[in-house]
Protein backbone atom coordinates (compact mmCIF):
# COMPACT_ATOMS: atom_id res chain seq x y z
CA UNK A 1 0.00 0.00 0.00
CA UNK A 2 1.32 3.43 -0.97
CA UNK A 3 1.25 6.72 0.89
CA UNK A 4 -1.37 9.46 0.64
CA UNK A 5 -0.05 13.00 1.02
CA UNK A 6 -2.34 16.02 1.36
CA UNK A 7 -1.05 19.50 0.46
CA UNK A 8 -3.29 22.50 1.03
CA UNK A 9 -2.92 26.26 1.07
CA UNK A 10 -4.32 29.47 -0.31
CA UNK A 11 -4.29 30.62 -3.93
CA UNK A 12 -0.71 31.18 -5.17
CA UNK A 13 0.70 30.08 -1.81
CA UNK A 14 3.35 27.85 -3.39
CA UNK A 15 1.55 24.59 -2.69
CA UNK A 16 1.96 23.19 -6.23
CA UNK A 17 5.69 23.85 -6.28
CA UNK A 18 6.05 22.31 -2.82
CA UNK A 19 4.08 19.23 -3.95
CA UNK A 20 6.28 18.92 -7.05
CA UNK A 21 9.39 19.02 -4.82
CA UNK A 22 7.85 16.35 -2.56
CA UNK A 23 7.19 14.24 -5.62
CA UNK A 24 10.78 14.64 -6.80
CA UNK A 25 11.94 13.56 -3.33
CA UNK A 26 9.86 10.37 -3.54
CA UNK A 27 11.03 9.62 -7.06
CA UNK A 28 13.77 7.05 -7.54
CA UNK A 29 15.33 5.11 -10.40
CA UNK A 30 12.64 2.43 -10.29
CA UNK A 31 9.63 4.74 -10.13
CA UNK A 32 7.31 6.47 -12.55
CA UNK A 33 5.58 9.78 -11.86
CA UNK A 34 2.14 10.56 -13.24
CA UNK A 35 1.18 14.24 -13.12
CA UNK A 36 -2.60 14.67 -13.27
CA UNK A 37 -3.53 18.21 -14.32
CA UNK A 38 -7.18 19.01 -13.69
CA UNK A 39 -7.50 22.65 -14.77
CA UNK A 40 -9.25 23.68 -17.95
CA UNK A 41 -7.42 26.71 -19.38
CA UNK A 42 -10.39 28.83 -20.43
CA UNK A 43 -8.67 32.24 -20.55
CA UNK A 44 -5.27 33.90 -20.85
CA UNK A 45 -4.59 33.81 -17.09
CA UNK A 46 -5.23 30.07 -16.89
CA UNK A 47 -3.13 29.49 -20.01
CA UNK A 48 -0.27 31.41 -18.37
CA UNK A 49 -0.61 29.47 -15.12
CA UNK A 50 -0.56 26.20 -17.07
CA UNK A 51 2.56 27.35 -18.95
CA UNK A 52 4.28 28.27 -15.66
CA UNK A 53 3.53 24.81 -14.23
CA UNK A 54 4.77 23.12 -17.40
CA UNK A 55 7.99 25.16 -17.31
CA UNK A 56 8.73 23.95 -13.78
CA UNK A 57 8.33 20.35 -14.96
CA UNK A 58 10.15 20.63 -18.29
CA UNK A 59 13.29 18.81 -17.09
CA UNK A 60 11.35 16.07 -15.32
CA UNK A 61 10.68 12.78 -17.03
CA UNK A 62 7.07 12.64 -15.83
CA UNK A 63 3.97 11.43 -17.61
CA UNK A 64 1.12 13.93 -17.77
CA UNK A 65 -2.62 13.35 -18.03
CA UNK A 66 -4.73 16.44 -18.60
CA UNK A 67 -7.79 15.01 -16.97
CA UNK A 68 -10.91 17.02 -16.40
CA UNK A 69 -13.30 14.24 -15.42
CA UNK A 70 -13.43 10.49 -14.69
CA UNK A 71 -10.00 10.70 -13.08
CA UNK A 72 -10.11 7.37 -11.20
CA UNK A 73 -10.79 5.56 -14.48
CA UNK A 74 -8.02 7.39 -16.37
CA UNK A 75 -5.49 6.82 -13.59
CA UNK A 76 -6.56 3.20 -13.27
CA UNK A 77 -6.18 2.65 -17.00
CA UNK A 78 -2.75 4.28 -16.98
CA UNK A 79 -1.48 2.31 -14.00
CA UNK A 80 -2.75 -1.01 -15.32
CA UNK A 81 -1.77 -0.46 -18.95
CA UNK A 82 0.89 -2.59 -20.63
CA UNK A 83 3.09 0.48 -21.01
CA UNK A 84 3.73 0.63 -17.28
CA UNK A 85 5.60 -2.21 -15.63
CA UNK A 86 3.65 -3.74 -12.76
CA UNK A 87 6.79 -3.87 -10.62
CA UNK A 88 7.58 -0.17 -11.06
CA UNK A 89 6.73 2.06 -8.14
CA UNK A 90 4.11 4.61 -9.15
CA UNK A 91 3.76 8.15 -7.81
CA UNK A 92 0.77 10.32 -8.70
CA UNK A 93 0.63 14.08 -8.29
CA UNK A 94 -2.94 15.36 -8.64
CA UNK A 95 -3.07 19.14 -9.08
CA UNK A 96 -5.64 20.13 -8.09
CA UNK A 97 -8.67 18.89 -6.16
CA UNK A 98 -10.36 22.31 -6.34
CA UNK A 99 -10.47 22.35 -10.14
CA UNK A 100 -11.52 18.71 -10.26
CA UNK A 101 -14.53 19.45 -8.03
CA UNK A 102 -15.51 22.44 -10.17
CA UNK A 103 -15.23 20.35 -13.34
CA UNK A 104 -17.31 17.56 -11.85
CA UNK A 105 -20.07 19.91 -10.68
CA UNK A 106 -20.63 21.34 -14.13
CA UNK A 107 -19.83 18.17 -16.06
CA UNK A 108 -22.39 16.20 -14.11
CA UNK A 109 -24.96 18.85 -14.88
CA UNK A 110 -24.02 21.65 -17.26
CA UNK A 111 -27.13 23.55 -16.20
CA UNK A 112 -26.37 23.17 -12.50
CA UNK A 113 -28.95 25.02 -10.42
CA UNK A 114 -27.59 25.73 -6.96
CA UNK A 115 -31.13 26.49 -5.72
CA UNK A 116 -32.35 22.99 -6.60
CA UNK A 117 -31.94 21.06 -3.33
CA UNK A 118 -32.22 17.63 -4.97
CA UNK A 119 -29.66 18.54 -7.62
CA UNK A 120 -27.26 19.89 -5.01
CA UNK A 121 -27.50 16.63 -3.03
CA UNK A 122 -27.12 14.47 -6.15
CA UNK A 123 -24.02 16.33 -7.37
CA UNK A 124 -22.44 16.28 -3.91
CA UNK A 125 -22.99 12.52 -3.66
CA UNK A 126 -21.36 11.95 -7.08
CA UNK A 127 -18.37 14.21 -6.35
CA UNK A 128 -17.66 12.50 -3.04
CA UNK A 129 -18.06 9.08 -4.68
CA UNK A 130 -15.49 10.05 -7.34
CA UNK A 131 -12.88 10.88 -4.68
CA UNK A 132 -13.71 7.77 -2.63
CA UNK A 133 -13.15 5.66 -5.74
CA UNK A 134 -9.78 7.29 -6.30
CA UNK A 135 -8.73 6.88 -2.66
CA UNK A 136 -9.80 3.24 -2.63
CA UNK A 137 -7.89 2.60 -5.85
CA UNK A 138 -4.59 4.05 -4.63
CA UNK A 139 -4.94 2.33 -1.26
CA UNK A 140 -5.41 -1.03 -2.97
CA UNK A 141 -2.29 -0.59 -5.12
CA UNK A 142 1.36 0.18 -4.37
CA UNK A 143 0.89 3.81 -5.39
CA UNK A 144 1.93 7.02 -3.63
CA UNK A 145 -0.37 9.96 -4.32
CA UNK A 146 -0.02 13.64 -3.53
CA UNK A 147 -3.23 15.68 -3.56
CA UNK A 148 -2.94 19.46 -4.02
CA UNK A 149 -5.97 21.49 -2.96
CA UNK A 150 -7.03 24.99 -2.01
CA UNK A 151 -7.88 25.83 1.58
CA UNK A 152 -10.76 28.05 0.49
CA UNK A 153 -12.49 28.28 3.86
CA UNK A 154 -10.08 30.91 5.19
CA UNK A 155 -11.55 33.67 3.07
CA UNK A 156 -14.81 34.06 4.94
CA UNK A 157 -18.33 33.19 3.89
CA UNK A 158 -19.25 34.02 0.31
CA UNK A 159 -22.25 36.26 -0.41
CA UNK A 160 -22.89 34.04 -3.45
CA UNK A 161 -24.94 30.87 -2.93
CA UNK A 162 -22.92 28.89 -5.47
CA UNK A 163 -19.73 30.02 -3.73
CA UNK A 164 -21.06 28.80 -0.38
CA UNK A 165 -22.14 25.47 -1.87
CA UNK A 166 -18.74 25.00 -3.49
CA UNK A 167 -16.83 25.91 -0.32
CA UNK A 168 -18.89 23.47 1.75
CA UNK A 169 -18.44 20.68 -0.79
CA UNK A 170 -14.70 21.24 -1.10
CA UNK A 171 -14.44 21.34 2.68
CA UNK A 172 -16.05 17.89 2.87
CA UNK A 173 -13.77 16.48 0.18
CA UNK A 174 -10.66 18.03 1.75
CA UNK A 175 -11.56 16.61 5.17
CA UNK A 176 -12.13 13.18 3.66
CA UNK A 177 -8.76 13.15 1.87
CA UNK A 178 -6.92 14.62 4.88
CA UNK A 179 -8.39 12.00 7.20
CA UNK A 180 -7.11 9.22 4.90
CA UNK A 181 -3.69 10.83 4.42
CA UNK A 182 -0.43 9.66 5.94
CA UNK A 183 1.05 13.17 5.78
CA UNK A 184 -0.57 16.59 5.47
CA UNK A 185 0.94 20.03 4.85
CA UNK A 186 -0.37 23.58 4.92
CA UNK A 187 1.63 25.95 2.68
CA UNK A 188 1.61 29.61 3.74
CA UNK A 189 3.46 32.19 1.62
CA UNK A 190 5.71 29.46 0.22
CA UNK A 191 6.49 27.98 3.64
CA UNK A 192 5.23 24.42 4.24
CA UNK A 193 3.96 23.54 7.70
CA UNK A 194 3.50 19.85 8.48
CA UNK A 195 0.11 19.42 10.14
CA UNK A 196 -0.09 15.62 10.15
Amino acid sequence: MGRIVFVTGGVSSGKSEFAENLCSGLECRDSIVLYVATSIPFDFEMEQKKADHQLRRKDKNWYTIEAYKSIPREIGEFCSSNSVEKSVRKIILLDCVTMMISNLIFDLNGEFDVDDVDQRASVEKKVIAEFKTLLNFVKSENIDIIFVTNEIGLGGISENRLGRYFANLEGKVNKMIASESDDAYLVVSGIPIKIK
